[in-house]
């Protein structure tokens, strides 16, 4: 009875239960019958699973997937009020700001390279770069951080080859938590301006985030141009009152992203507010440089 919805090539299915392996058998099951042409939106891990399925089809042509750790990442793209514009210092000309990043430039620090990870440096290389002084890109850095980095790492340089001898970009291997990771880390804390921690759990996103904040009490010299953003896909996992009560005592920097209610709706899996999401950057831009 589906047949006649399913040969609409205007038409969308979803497949959307948990069990990802059960979600791609059934895409490739619909995208080898011939009759089929609907536009299918999966929901699955785009690392590992993707490789099953690349070559049935024309991924932008039939299939979407649906990965919320994607979505999260694209979610920061989607908030004016979370990009790095907000967190780098502005150069100034009499007391004015200037269209200029000052020469610090922006330096961002992810902890967990799984696939928010991944997306979330593509998101900070492109939206932290900004023009210096001279009309050259202010300066950019990135440390990233996984407890299993030597395949986290190899995976994003099978895509992303060109940024393997990248100096901008510094891959850590010291575990997340240990005595060596806060070491270096308290070297580097004063120089951050946008932290992103996504290692799987919300309240393990928390107790770090709030971890670093407490180290940023001790080792920056001014709280500004400093955000700590850590992964939430359900806010009543969190303990709201502590979240609350440590930012009032750290300047309200901690703050959650990818809530899976904000990124699982139609308009964010579909893609169809980029062309949004583009102008309300350049607005935000032009108003905190002018």
């Amino acid at each position: 009875g589906l047949m006649p919805w399913l040969e609409n090539p205007e038409n969308d299915v979803y497949i959307l239960s948990e069990n990802t392996a059960e979600n791609v058998e059934m895409v490739e099951q619909l995208m080898e019958h011939p009759r089929i042409h609907c536009h299918i939106y999966c929901h699955a891990r785009k690392e590992g699973l993707i490789m099953r399925y690349d070559s049935v089809a024309d991924l932008n042509d039939q299939l979407t997937i649906i990965d919320s750790s994607y979505l999260a990442a694209q979610g920061l793209r989607r908030n004016p009020d979370l990009h790095p514009v907000n967190y780098v210092e502005v150069g100034t000309i009499d007391g004015r700001k200037a269209g200029w990043v000052s020469e610090k430039g922006f330096t961002s620090a992810i902890l967990g390279f799984g696939e928010t990870g991944k997306e979330t440096l593509s998101f900070l290389y492109e939206f932290g770069a900004f023009p210096g002084k001279d009309r050259k890109k202010a300066p950019f850095k990135c440390y990233v951080y996984d407890n299993n980095m030597e395949q986290a790492s190899g995976e994003y340089f099978r895509i992303c080859p060109a940024l393997k001898d990248s100096k901008e970009i510094e891959f850590i291997s010291d575990k997340i938590g240990t005595p060596d990771f806060w070491k270096g880390f308290s070297e580097i804390i004063d120089d951050l301006n946008y932290i992103v921690i996504s290692l799987g759990s919300d309240k393990l996103n928390l107790k770090v985030a709030i971890d670093i904040a407490e180290l940023a009490c001790r080792y920056r010299k001014e709280s500004d141009h400093f955000v700590i953003l850590f992964r939430s896909c359900n806010p009543e996992k969190i303990d709201r009152l502590t979240l609350d009560s440590v930012n009032t005592v750290f300047s309200g920097c901690i703050k959650p992203f990818g809530r899976i209610t904000d990124i699982w709706t139609r308009d964010i899996i579909t893609n169809r507010s980029i062309n949004s999401m583009a102008e309300k950057f350049y607005n935000s831009y032009e108003i905190l440089t002018n």
